[in-house]
């Protein structure tokens, strides 16, 4: 005779505590579902948000299958997004921890080890990656009218638009507040589609002792991957300037502007 499988009388069942929920409800649904709010952030939880608020006719339980169903993308873009290069992510976290122990080492009581640092991820694109680097390197002044809800005007400041030492300045849009800085080119290698900015200027300067944008483009036949770095070195720990993480962002959906101009172009 088999014997049924189940919890030991004396173990107790595990608390639903251990496990972050959202609770998500409409006009016909209202249950608790858990989702590790560790992979979310303030930036992607409307994700699930405009999904599970969307109204669905049926069942309940049809309900919920449908809005799984329609998170289903959302949740897979995400999931390339974050998650995608999650080895070269850990290696980069490895070497900043080395690079941090040894400055503990040489001075235990460093505090500008906490100020300084370098945020990156990677973008796949469809278009081709060198008219992608193309726009970057002689085409700068139409990102304005590419990316219009994030850039809101640039012009030449110092020099021209293609060259090392020129500056230009800009009008946009970050955290949600219009603001102004200047970048100036710093390096450029055309045989490895890379160009170095620093920016400066305004609220940048006030915030941050340097702050430097690296734009790779890596071609992998039928389109290609965008690398972005940002490496800064603030003056203090709160900062009245946009966070590195935030410069990194824009940079992100600005490359998705660009990337779907390319392709419808």
């Amino acid at each position: 005779m088999a014997k049924k499988r189940g919890r030991p009388s004396n173990q107790k069942p595990s608390s639903s505590s251990s496990t972050p929920k959202i609770r998500v409800s409409s006009n016909n649904v209202t249950d608790a579902i858990p989702i590790d709010l560790n992979l979310l952030d303030d930036r992607n939880l409307w994700i699930v948000k405009e999904v599970w608020d969307s109204e669905v006719a049926g069942y309940k339980m049809y309900q919920v299958m449908q809005k799984l169903k329609l998170l289903r993308k959302g949740l897979s873009q995400l999931n390339k997004d974050k998650f995608r290069c999650i080895d070269k992510q850990e290696l980069v976290l490895r070497e900043q921890l080395d690079q941090d122990q040894a400055n503990l080492s040489v001075d235990p009581v460093c505090i500008d080890m906490a100020l300084s640092g370098k945020v990156e991820t990677e973008i796949e694109i469809q278009a081709p990656a060198a008219k992608f680097f193309d726009i970057f390197r002689k085409q700068l002044h139409k990102l304005p009218e590419i990316s219009k809800d994030k850039i809101h005007g640039a012009k030449v400041h110092e020099g021209d638009w293609e060259n090392i030492g020129s500056v230009k300045h800009w009008d946009y849009t970050i955290e949600g507040k219009k603001t102004t800085h200047k970048s100036k080119i710093e390096a450029i290698d055309d045989e490895n589609k890379s160009i170095t900015y620093s920016i400066f200027d305004a609220k940048v300067s006030e915030s941050y002792k340097s702050l430097k944008a690296t734009l790779q483009v890596i071609d992998k036949g039928n389109g290609g991957i965008v690398k972005w770095t940002f490496e800064y070195e603030k003056l203090k720990e709160n900062i009245t300037a946009a966070s590195p993480e935030s410069f990194l962002d824009i940079a992100v959906n600005v490359t998705k502007d660009i990337d779907a101009h390319l392709v419808k172009a």
